[in-house]
């Protein structure tokens, strides 16, 4: 019974397609067609010109930023710290800071803050750096012009009762590390947007508070030419 059925399936088939050959034929036309659409791009492949995604390229050293180091370091991350601890761990590590966040204030209101560090030697060096808590926008200023200085990070914290205060990391601004940079406190995004076109400058760190039309931005830059031009968004 099984043979019967399949045999007038079969037969059945053969009335419904008298002559096979139409769709066998229509299959090899399809079949040369892909053939044909597979050559085509294999040709423009080969002749496209090469268009690879763009990189930035490392820095053999930090005196612009810490973003893109090609020489390896030791480095450590603390979460949570007083003032007091992250200079103390900046001292047994022969550290320097590459990143600080305020995550929290204390009761008297100093910050807690969440850090970043490498080793201060090698490539990674940096001589003249320091940073600082606690400081108006007129401290900030005061401690540039004293120093020569510029900022590379910057963190935004109210101590109390809307004292805005700012902790700082800042570097050298002369000699080899000297670079053109410019700072934003407070800017909106439409602000930060307008001076990097005006400016030619790319962002090296950007901190932000606020939310909706209240968004500000404290925003650090360098000029984007020379060995410090680097692709970004």
């Amino acid at each position: 019974m099984p043979a019967i059925v399949l045999l007038r399936r079969s037969r059945s088939l053969r009335r419904r397609f008298p002559n096979p050959s139409p769709p066998a034929l229509g299959g090899a036309r399809a079949l040369a067609a892909l053939a044909a659409l597979a050559a085509l791009a294999a040709l423009t492949a080969l002749t496209a010109p090469a268009c690879p995604p763009a990189r930035a390229a490392l820095d053999t050293q930090a005196l612009t930023d810490d973003r893109s180091i090609a020489v390896p370091t030791s480095w450590w991350t603390d979460q949570n710290l007083t003032p007091q601890e992250a200079g103390a761990r900046l001292n047994l590590r022969n550290a320097r800071l590459m990143g600080l966040q305020v995550t929290g204030v204390a009761a008297g209101g100093g910050p807690r803050l969440a850090t970043r560090m490498v080793a201060n030697r090698g490539a990674n060096a940096v001589p003249g750096w320091s940073w600082h808590h606690d400081l108006t926008p007129q401290g900030i200023t005061a401690l540039l012009n004293a120093n020569t200085g510029r900022l590379i990070e910057v963190a935004r914290y109210d101590r109390g009762r809307g004292q805005i205060r700012y902790a700082v990391v800042m570097v050298g601004n002369a000699g080899a590390a000297a670079r053109n940079w410019s700072y934003l406190p407070g800017a909106t995004p439409a602000l930060v947007h307008a001076h990097i076109q005006r400016s030619g400058s790319r962002p090296v760190d950007l901190d932000v508070h606020g939310a909706g039309s209240s968004r500000r931005l404290d925003a650090i830059f360098v000029a984007d030419s020379g060995a410090d031009a680097r692709p970004f968004d």
